[in-house]
């Protein structure tokens, strides 16, 4: 997931640790852009902001990724291949059509 967000971001990784760290805590963005910029190598309110975007659109998408693959199990069409394609998958599009075209 920390890959994901530091390729989409481009920001240094220090950085998008500490922003992660401080959201998870209930710092808000104008908190961290103001009072926490030694943490995050000064990043402004825009960057925090789509860190923050990036995380939430991350972790969104890796709770469909694991709803999709319940559901193709009980399904009982998991394979092994449609796994791997499935967890490794980042844009959710690719996931949504993914089943379909494996199955063609």
């Amino acid at each position: 997931m920390l890959i994901n967000l530091l390729q989409k971001t481009k920001l240094p990784l220090v950085s998008v640790q500490n922003t992660v760290a401080l959201l998870k805590e209930g710092a808000t963005i104008l908190f961290i852009a103001r009072y926490r910029k030694e943490r995050t190598g000064s990043l402004d309110e825009n960057q925090i902001a789509d860190i923050q975007k990036t995380y939430q659109s991350i972790q969104d998408l890796t709770k469909r990724k694991e709803y999709v693959l319940k559901v193709i199990e009980e399904q009982g069409n998991l394979t092994t291949k449609l796994r791997q394609q499935i967890n490794n998958t980042w844009e959710y599009n690719a996931l949504e059509v993914m089943p379909v075209q494996i199955h063609k």
